[in-house]
């Protein structure tokens, strides 16, 4: 009954030093206290107040102190103890200075998880989340992620003023003012952060600079990820930033902006609001990618139409329609690896992909319609060989459910692959394809007025191809300028068991007003490994080219080209 807090307590307390005065103001020179199993604080201690341990003013200053945190588990309140258990042992040098509940801790602690020195009033509450606390915390090689038991954080050394309440990642909510020297985050040390910010569970609001040799960024603002709220309202300076350095790509990518966001939403069906990037510098696989400006605007009205509207120095684009990212994203993800199956021709992969697939099928659609202003810095990162016209527009509409229906018209005025130049194109492609089967209908459609193919002038191309399920007819015309040559190539692809098969119909090619033809048995045979060209002949009169043979890994295969009283001059005409 004399100390009403120790009742239910069960330990043993070892206690030496000089005392004075009486229990309701003692003072404990020279002191040793052991208690538990193995903690023993040294130092001096004063105490007004007892026997009421919470009403007590304590003044400790402790030296070469020892503190094993599972000795503290009868006297603090379980979520406290929850706080405290991850340091497992600490070595101290302090001082503490208040009541039990509201205190100054101002000294070095030597823990298991790192060092921490402090000077820093404490008041604890119950529930322990409400405890607030304000002082300068310094940290040195502190294991963030052990105490946070978040694997993505690493050790932390850090120094500043602090001002706050919580001690876990969902109920912290402080303000720090100082610099992080260092921090570990994805397996990278970002080193050189200085911060005045407000942070809180999905929340940031305030300045945070980073001067590392792999980012140099400034910003300003607040992001609040906080349910229900999910605002964007960031101004920043990215002067560098080596990706793969950071470990957040595979491959080295460096990248440099300003950007400002003014947005809301935090999963991507839900975002609306303003971006800008201006001064944007990109450097992937060896090029370079400079833009000048890009801004994008996303809006979603309540019956869940979406319009995004894009403006940039290269394009300018427009999407609008009812349909969410994630499952477009989703849809057109599978189609590409469907598609890839029918070419594949591979039964047993074709049957166990569509036994495995999950029909999560939901109706939606949308239209696009982009104008390309200059193309060129963008393909010379991601496609080098293509160069597409200024002004050229391209669009289409995209509709998703059990059937798939994609379609895209395309203008442009001149396109480049490689060496090859093509001159007023009309392109013009439509795709519809069921979700549980490989059944497809689709219509491919080239023209371009005139063409340059290995210094060549052609004109007149023509292609158009029509896919109905497992079978693709095909037809490509050209005429040459410069002499009466032309080609009217008409074939078929059929997507057998195992195989695909390509055949060349009759057809009509003319070389000097002379008519060649094809040999009405040839065939080009697709298979997993290889292809076999057969009786592949393409001959007038006496004059003959023939090609046949297997192509595959295997160094016996051979594939033979022979030419039979062929006439040179033919083959002059189309390739000058």
């Amino acid at each position: 009954n004399f100390a009403t807090f120790f009742k239910g307590v069960t330990d043993y307390y070892r206690l030496s030093g000089d005392f004075q005065g009486r229990v309701n103001n003692l003072t404990l020179n020279d002191a040793n206290l052991r208690f538990g199993d193995n903690t023993s604080i040294n130092g001096r201690l004063r105490m007004v107040g007892l026997p009421e341990f919470t009403e007590t003013f304590i003044d400790f200053d402790l030296s070469d102190s020892y503190v094993q945190t599972s000795d503290l588990r009868p006297y603090v309140q379980p979520a406290t103890f929850g706080r405290l258990e991850p340091f497992t042992e600490v070595y101290l040098t302090s001082q503490f200075l208040g009541f039990p509940n509201d205190f100054v801790a101002n000294g070095n602690f030597n823990t298991n998880l790192g060092r921490i020195s402090t000077d820093i009033n404490l008041k604890l509450e119950n529930p322990i989340n409400e405890s607030t606390y304000t002082g300068v915390l310094k940290m040195e090689n502190f294991n963030l992620g052990g105490y946070t038991e978040q694997p993505y954080f690493q050790y932390v050394t850090m120094n500043g003023e602090i001002e706050g309440t919580g001690f876990t990642l969902e109920e912290a909510n402080f303000i720090l003012r100082g610099e992080i020297q260092e921090i570990g985050i994805n397996e990278y040390n970002y080193s050189n952060i200085v911060t005045d910010a407000r942070f809180a569970k999905e929340f940031f609001e305030g300045y945070l600079s980073v001067d590392d040799p792999n980012i140099k960024l400034t910003t300003t603002g607040s992001i609040d990820l906080r349910e229900g709220i999910n605002l964007f309202n960031v101004r920043a300076t990215l002067d560098s930033a080596h990706l793969m350095a950071l470990n957040l790509t595979d491959e080295p990518f460096f990248i440099r902006s300003n950007l400002s966001i003014d947005a809301q939403g935090l999963q991507v069906d839900n975002v609306e609001g303003k971006a800008r990037f201006k001064d944007t510098y990109l450097f992937y696989r060896n090029k370079a990618l400079v833009l000048d400006s890009l801004e994008v605007l996303a809006e979603k009205n309540d019956d869940g139409y979406r319009t995004i509207h894009m403006f940039s120095n290269l394009f300018n684009a427009d999407i609008d329609g009812r349909f969410d990212f994630s499952i477009l994203g989703r849809d057109l993800t599978r189609l590409y690896e469907e598609y890839k199956l029918n070419f594949s021709n591979d039964r047993e992969a074709i049957a166990s992909y569509y036994a495995e697939k999950e029909l999560a099928l939901e109706d939606y659609s949308l239209r696009y319609d982009i104008t390309l202003s200059d193309m060129d810095p963008l393909l010379r990162v991601f496609l080098p060989d293509v160069q597409i016209s200024q002004r050229s527009r391209i669009y289409g509409s995209y509709t998703g459910g059990y059937t798939s229906i994609f379609s895209m018209n395309a203008h442009p005025d001149s396109v480049t692959i490689g060496s090859e130049l093509f001159r007023e194109n009309d392109l013009q492609v439509s795709v519809s394809k069921v979700a549980d089967s490989t059944n497809v209908l689709a219509m491919f459609y080239v023209n371009s007025k005139s063409q340059q193919i290995r210094s060549v002038e052609t004109e007149n191309m023509y292609f158009e191809g029509i896919w109905n399920n497992s079978h693709i007819d095909f037809e490509l015309d050209i005429d040459q300028v410069a002499y009466p040559n032309y080609a009217r190539l008409l074939g078929s692809l059929d997507f057998l068991p195992d195989e695909t098969i390509m055949h060349i119909k009759p057809s009509d090619f003319s070389i000097l007003n002379e008519k060649w033809q094809v040999d009405p048995n040839n065939r080009f045979v697709f298979r997993k490994n290889y292809m076999i060209v057969e009786s592949v002949n393409v001959f007038k009169e006496d004059q003959l080219i023939s090609l046949e043979g297997t192509v595959s890994e295997d160094p016996a295969d051979r594939l033979t080209l022979a030419l039979h009283s062929l006439q040179l001059d033919n083959l002059n005409t189309i390739t000058k």
